[in-house]
């Protein structure tokens, strides 16, 4: 019996080890992709009420935002000065939608409507402060 000898050239065994490993990076990011990832999603809180201040004019506008573990519990206005409801009405009414929606979806990309876009806008950074002021 005839002993047989196997030559393996370096370049190749390198090249087909290195597409070998790219292959298996690329499976993984696939698999991690579209694997349900519901656990990196669900942002934990410190449990407490949170407030963050809007400026309009020379009024301040308080924002509470309650906040258990894992959920948003209750979002309000507080007003500091008894004129702010008056001279700002749309505060409350944009309010109430908003913050009903933001309770309902737990986060805070939520439809806003046409012509509250800028009250939207001050609202929902008021709660993004507070959530952000509460995070783990």
């Amino acid at each position: 019996m005839k002993n047989k000898f196997m030559v393996f050239k370096l370049r190749e065994l390198l090249k087909n080890l290195l597409l070998a490993i790219i292959g298996i990076v690329i499976i993984v990011f696939i698999i991690s992709f579209f694997t349900d990832d519901n656990d990196k999603n669900e942002i934990s809180y410190v449990p407490g009420t949170y407030t963050s201040s809007i400026l309009v004019d020379d009024n301040l506008i308080n924002i509470e935002v309650a906040l258990s573990e894992n959920k948003i519990e209750d979002i309000s206005l507080k007003h500091l000065s008894e004129a702010t409801p008056v001279f700002y009405p749309l505060f409350e009414d944009v309010g109430e939608d908003l913050f009903s929606e933001i309770k309902k979806k737990q986060d805070l990309n939520v439809d806003i409507k046409e012509g509250t876009e800028v009250t939207s806008e001050l609202l929902i950074d008021g709660v993004k402060t507070c959530l952000e002021k509460a995070k783990k």
